[in-house]
């Protein structure tokens, strides 16, 4: 008798895997919001990039976008999103790509605590967190509709 183990694939459509993203999103956004109200500015931090990120890449899944595997990925959606003919507002594009790689820089440090940042560190995090929530949200009733 073998021991070998068996797998199961599961295999997801695209529109599935944006769900999970996006629900993922929204867990780990009430979490950057609690560890602010909890005064854990790094663990808010962390959290506020992994929303943004997500938030993102569940964008691209719900268009068919295969994105690369990296954390900064707001040039990227934007360029995405022109091919597609979904050109954002400059100001917002910008917008988008500042934060997402404010918060992909400060990823690391903050969750190995190799610096120690401060509330104003984690409230600029959440306000940008807030505002690509905001755009992502209003991104994805879009395009649900246009599925």
């Amino acid at each position: 008798m073998t021991n070998e183990k068996r797998s199961t694939v599961s295999i997801m459509t695209n529109v599935e895997r944006a769900k999970i993203l996006i629900n993922d999103a929204r867990e780990y956004k009430a979490e950057a919001e609690n560890a602010f109200k909890e005064n854990k500015w790094n663990r808010s931090i962390r959290r506020a990039q992994e929303t943004v990120e997500l938030y993102l890449k569940g964008i691209m899944k719900l268009i068919n976008i295969e994105f690369p595997k990296v954390h900064d990925i707001g040039k990227f959606l934007v360029k995405e999103l022109e091919k597609k003919g979904k050109k954002l507002p400059e100001e917002v594009a910008n917008r988008i790509i500042e934060i997402s790689s404010m918060l992909a820089e400060k990823r690391a440090p903050a969750f190995y605590r190799e610096e120690e940042y401060s509330r104003e560190d984690a409230r600029e995090a959440i306000e940008g967190m807030r505002f690509v929530s905001r755009i992502a949200e209003k991104l994805l009733t879009e395009l649900s509709h246009e599925q």
